[in-house]
């Protein structure tokens, strides 16, 4: 059975608001929303902290008072009921992509959410304080974060917005290699091989494996929603880093408490 069929929601269930461009999951309950190329990202429906800069790496930051203000060099960050007791509870976390895989994190229950840059290195990379048996990448170091200030697995849903997928997202020998060392033969299950100029070439997909290492992190796949939007595909309403050759711009994905 393909993996994908393991993820009831795999392409599905996410809402759009067509007056300001921005769409949203329809199982966060939480405040949240997803930009598109089309949105005014000087009004946004609430304040953000973003890093200074993503780094392509499996780091999250827990945001509270003591570090609101400080500069932050990572790819995610997680917040909490308790995050903010001093400072303006109105802030949410938020990403930044054009191609990599943004994901939104929450449970309802006990008011802990992240919010996940997962470009292809940060999906398998190992953090620092990662068990040694951890499961990798950026998505389930933000679950035992979560995990960290009262979050429970079982409650936790998930949301990966617009991203490149398989459809588009060529890889070469590097990348394979990389992922088989990371999560081993079990990479196989998200190539895609085509016939190109009369030579095989890969395709990968990227926001498939972040879905499946959270299952193996203890996410329910019932709680997981997958967009079925292309940042390659469709570059009218996204940005695609690879697509158009050279940033013109990025995508906000955010949540707030």
């Amino acid at each position: 059975m393909e993996v994908s069929m393991k993820f009831p929601n795999y392409k599905n269930n996410f809402s759009f608001l067509p007056k300001n461009a921005l769409y949203r999951a329809d199982n966060i309950t939480a405040n949240h929303f997803f930009t598109t190329r089309n949105s005014d990202t000087d009004i946004l429906p609430f304040e953000i902290i973003q890093a200074e800069k993503q780094i392509h790496s499996a780091d999250i930051i827990y945001i509270n008072d003591d570090n609101i203000n400080k500069p932050h060099y990572c790819d995610g960050f997680v917040i909490s009921e308790s995050s903010f007791l001093n400072a303006d509870s109105s802030y949410g976390i938020a990403v930044r992509t054009a191609d990599c895989v943004p994901i939104i994190l929450y449970d309802p229950h006990n008011k802990v959410a992240a919010a996940v840059h997962a470009g292809w290195r940060g999906t398998i990379a190992k953090p620092d304080k990662c068990p040694s048996n951890g499961i990798p990448g950026i998505a389930a170091n933000a679950v035992r974060i979560m995990t960290n200030y009262g979050a429970e697995k079982s409650k936790i849903q998930v949301a990966v917005g617009a991203a490149i997928h398989s459809c588009c997202f060529e890889v070469k020998n590097d990348f394979l290699t990389a992922v088989r060392d990371s999560i081993g033969n079990k990479m196989e299950d998200f190539i895609i091989s085509r016939r190109k100029d009369r030579i095989s070439v890969f395709f990968y997909d990227l926001p498939l494996l972040n879905a499946w290492l959270l299952t193996e992190e203890g996410i329910n796949p019932d709680n997981i929603n997958i967009a079925s939007f292309c940042t390659a595909c469709d570059t009218n309403n996204f940005y695609s880093f690879r697509k158009e050759k050279k940033l013109n711009g990025t995508m906000i994905s955010a949540i707030q408490i």
